[in-house]
């Protein structure tokens, strides 16, 4: 029996380091994922501004706007706009620690990848979030 194919995503990734952009987009990429890579919180908020996406990927200690405040300020737009629609926001992070995960659902996150990516859990994580997401705003 075949199974249904993965929902394609447009994927707005943030990270300030151009090799865990590399890897992040080569490992979405590959599953079909359409990404669009950024290395600033500026640059996340321009982006978020002019396009649509289905998920933001977002890392949390950058110079300038970290993830947190990157966040705070995406979901400030879209509260202007519609907040039922907001995008669900996946903190990546090498911080696994319980006060991290906080201030990350604090900030307005929805999930928390660790760092450094395992292949094998970015999608499901990803998916499973973006399901739990939009089955509350059904």
């Amino acid at each position: 029996m075949n199974e249904p194919k993965p929902e394609l995503l447009k994927i707005l990734l943030v990270d300030d380091t151009p090799m865990n952009l590399a890897l992040a987009t080569k490992i979405l990429a590959r599953k079909g994922h359409d990404v669009f890579a950024v290395e600033s919180g500026q640059k996340a908020l321009a982006a978020f501004q002019q396009e649509t996406f289905d998920v933001v990927l977002m890392d949390m200690q950058m110079p300038g706007m970290d993830g947190l405040e990157t966040t705070r300020q995406i979901r400030e737009l879209e509260s202007a706009k519609n907040p039922a629609a907001a995008v669900p926001i996946i903190a990546m992070t090498a911080n696994d620690m319980e006060s991290d995960k906080q201030r990350c659902f604090d900030a307005g996150m929805d999930g928390f990848i660790t760092k450094p990516l395992a292949i094998k859990e970015v999608i499901p994580n990803i998916e499973k979030i973006i399901a739990e997401k939009r089955s509350k705003t059904c």
